[in-house]
């Protein structure tokens, strides 16, 4: 848990500092601002576009048990329904990992 805490704490700042850095090297403190404002601009749009895409995903198709023959709600996968933004965070994953 200790550990976690350090990651997220490194995930969120570590950006932020480079950014003042690269800034300060180039000599453009002046432009700081405006890249700050620019990426929480950004980081907001991308937030809202994901959650549009996700909450089309969820409604497109039935929550339904892998195996297409089974007609009961046992099973032990289950496809489409509220899965599918999981299924594109994961292909999102993959293509960002080649």
């Amino acid at each position: 848990r200790l550990l976690g805490g350090i990651a997220t704490s490194l995930l969120f700042s570590v950006f932020e500092a480079w950014l003042i850095r690269a800034h300060a090297n180039a000599k453009v403190m002046d432009k700081l601002s405006s890249s700050f404002s620019t990426t929480g601009f950004g980081n907001s749009v991308i937030a809202i576009l994901a959650g549009l895409v996700s909450n089309k995903a969820a409604s497109h198709g039935k929550l339904r048990p892998w195996d297409a023959s089974l007609d009961t709600k046992e099973g032990m996968f289950f496809v489409d329904g509220y899965l599918n933004p999981f299924d594109i965070a994961l292909l999102a994953l993959i293509c960002c990992g080649i």
